[in-house]
C-alpha cells in the first residue's frame, strides 16, 4: 500500500488537472430504415460502420445481412465517434 511507498521511493501529492478536449461531431447520430422489396431493408444512416450496423440490423430483424442495405451519403468530421 502507500506506506510500502513511503518506505521505498518517493510518493508525490497534491492535485493534477487536465484540461482535454473532445472532437466535435459535425453530424448526429441519425438513422432512417425503409422497407425495400423482396424482404430488404433499406438503412439510410450517418455512421461510420457501415458492416457493423448491416449486422445488428439484420441480427434484430432476424434476416439474413444480404437483406440489409446500409447507404452512407457522405461523412465528414466523426473522427471515428461515428461508430
Amino acid at each position: 500500500g502507500l506506506e510500502g511507498c513511503k518506505k521505498n521511493g518517493v510518493v508525490v501529492e497534491g492535485e493534477f488537472t487536465l484540461g482535454g478536449q473532445e472532437h466535435f461531431y459535425m453530424e448526429p447520430h441519425a438513422i432512417l430504415a425503409v422497407p425495400g422489396e423482396y424482404g430488404e431493408m433499406v438503412i439510410h444512416s450517418t455512421t461510420q460502420c457501415v458492416q457493423k450496423t448491416q449486422r445488428v440490423v439484420a441480427s434484430c430483424l432476424d434476416v439474413p445481412c444480404a437483406k440489409v442495405v446500409v447507404k452512407v451519403k457522405r461523412m465528414g468530421g466523426g473522427f471515428g465517434g461515428k461508430e
